[in-house]
């Protein structure tokens, strides 16, 4: 299956932190704090991110690493490509001409298709969306609340549901607006409905 590295996951992860962030220069360990990523990681990805050109870097006490330039100007295709290298979905779609099959191969030219479709979703998706799309406060919040592994998803232990019945609730809870039947009521009750 087609799939992201785990390092070029945690890669785009800090590049958003560094974008939603806008403070100026972040540190490695205020950047694994704020990411949950371990201090070692983030400083081998800022390394890498650094000497692709994405991240510019300043030694010093008030130093630290910030982006380049703007998130907007920071494309999710530039950012994939220098912490996967190209970006293609088969050898051929690189232009490796190459592969022995080339010449009689009934799927190339629409395997091409696709990876420039492709790559041209990741360009038109800048860092600046990427790192809008979850808010800061939010990321905070999933990371830290602890939850059951049976809790449904998004949902602290303790509070009702709207995926919860209404009428498992009533069940388990008696009402406060009605005062439970005696035995004596409840056999008048029975006699009432006989006559």
């Amino acid at each position: 299956m087609l799939r992201l590295r785990r390092l070029t996951d945690y890669g785009t992860v800090i590049l958003a932190q560094l974008a939603a962030m806008r403070v100026g220069w972040m540190t490695v360990s205020s950047i694994a704090q704020a990411t949950r990523l371990p201090e070692a990681t983030v400083g081998k990805l800022l390394k890498q991110l650094t000497h692709q050109g994405l991240v510019v870097s300043q030694r010093g006490t008030h130093g630290g690493y910030r982006l380049s330039r703007d998130p907007t100007d920071i494309s999710a295709l530039e950012i994939l490509e220098s912490l996967e290298g190209s970006m293609a979905v088969t050898e051929c779609s690189l232009g490796n001409l190459g592969c022995n099959h080339a010449g009689y191969c009934r799927v190339r030219t629409p395997w091409q298709t696709i990876n420039e479709a492709i790559r041209r979703t990741l360009a038109g998706i800048t860092l600046a969306e990427l790192a809008a799309a979850l808010p800061i406060p939010a990321l905070y919040m999933s990371r830290s609340v602890p939850r059951s592994k049976n809790a449904l998803p998004g949902v602290v232990q303790g509070e009702s549901t709207a995926h919860e019945p209404e009428q498992s609730r009533s069940a388990t809870a008696p009402s406060r607006h009605r005062p439970a039947l005696s035995s004596g009521s409840q056999d008048s009750n029975r006699e009432h409905v006989h006559r």
